[in-house]
Order: C-alpha cells, then sequence, then structure tokens
C-alpha cells in the first residue's frame, strides 16, 4: 500500500508542478472498467468511469450541500491520495455460495473545501471487474 501511495504523491506532485489541475486514473484489476478523476484550476472535482473504453458515467461534476453548518462544498483541494488493491475473500452466513471474492482496485482522495469553513471529506472509489 505505500510503494502505490508513494507512486500516486511524485504523480500528483508532477501534475501539480506543470499544471494546476489535478488528474488521476484508476482500473479495475482486469483494467475493464476505468475511473477518471480530476480536480481544475478552480477547485471543480469531476469523475466519468468507462467500461471497455465506452462511457458508463459521462463527467460528472462533484458536490455535496450539507444541512449543518448550511453550506454548499463543490470547490476543492487535495489533502492526500491513496491507492490500493484488496483481494480477499469472505464466508456469507447462508446461501448457495460458501466463499465470495472481494477482489478490487481502491482509490481513496482527501478534500479539503475550499473557503473559510475547511470541511475535509474522504471519498472512495471501488472499481471491481464486474462494476
Amino acid at each position: 500500500m505505500f510503494k502505490s501511495s508513494f507512486v500516486v504523491s511524485c504523480l500528483l506532485y508532477i501534475s501539480l508542478s506543470a499544471t494546476s489541475q489535478v488528474r488521476l486514473s484508476q482500473a479495475s484489476p482486469d483494467k475493464q472498467v476505468a475511473l477518471n478523476f480530476q480536480l481544475n484550476e478552480n477547485g471543480t472535482a469531476q469523475y466519468a468511469v468507462t467500461y471497455k473504453g465506452s462511457p458508463v458515467v459521462k463527467p460528472s461534476n462533484l458536490g455535496f450541500r450539507l444541512a449543518e453548518p448550511l453550506l454548499t462544498l463543490n470547490q476543492f483541494d487535495i489533502v492526500s491520495i491513496d491507492s490500493s488493491e484488496v483481494n480477499t475473500s469472505w464466508a456469507p452466513v447462508w446461501g448457495e455460495t460458501k466463499q465470495i471474492n472481494d477482489h478490487h482496485k481502491l482509490l481513496l482522495l482527501k478534500l479539503a473545501s475550499k473557503g473559510k469553513e475547511k470541511i475535509q471529506v474522504n471519498i472512495y472509489f471501488r472499481l471491481y471487474n464486474d462494476g
């Protein structure tokens, strides 16, 4: 996990050095499902998902409306990025299947809202082979 975090951190540093826009990509273990995330120079977060190169989720802005405190979060700074691959299995209590495999890639983005209220948001993207 440290190795992939270090690589992502280095890529983020290079990306931030070249431009104020950040672009990240992560693929499922079989590389059929792909996530593209970007944070533009204004701090607007956007993501898109493709399957075998075809769009499944077209570029969509990411934002949150909070009731307490009453505010809208739609501009962010990146605090940190972590990437890992999980390959475990678990046994359900009942059912036809004795063991279920959990194999996915995880991208964790820690974002902080821009403005005077520095609210941190953790966003987990999990990319499975089957969607």
